[in-house]
């Protein structure tokens, strides 16, 4: 796991999975930032059956509060290439928050939402 003072990421669950999943197609939770196109609705289950939701090449962390424990998003990365050879691999990351806790998650990282 990865702590930090008020947020951890810790690898998925299998109990995490029908939160996610349940919104794979759900363009007001994915948000227009990280809506990639519809997905299987098992397809999220497939992967953690596969790799845990962790891989070299992409992933998934989940985001839960320290104080409270609360799941309030994930963390995803994905492997790229800006050129050929191992030396141009980077990763993308980014980060989503579930809907109902994008105050609690900001105030817990310590964003400005004004």
């Amino acid at each position: 796991m990865l702590h930090g003072e008020k947020i951890y990421l810790r690898p998925f669950r299998q109990d995490d999975l029908p939160l996610f999943a349940d919104h794979a197609n759900d363009i007001a939770f994915q948000s227009e930032f990280n809506f990639f196109g519809l997905r299987q609705q098992n397809s999220l289950e497939k992967q953690f059956q596969e790799d845990g939701l962790l891989s070299p090449q992409e992933g998934r962390l989940v985001v839960v509060t320290c104080e409270s424990e609360l799941v309030v998003g994930d963390v995803n990365y994905r492997q790229v290439r800006y050129g050929p050879g191992t030396a141009s691999i980077a990763y993308n990351i980014g980060i989503g928050a579930i809907p109902s806790c994008v105050y609690r998650l900001s105030f817990s990282i310590g964003v400005n939402m004004c």
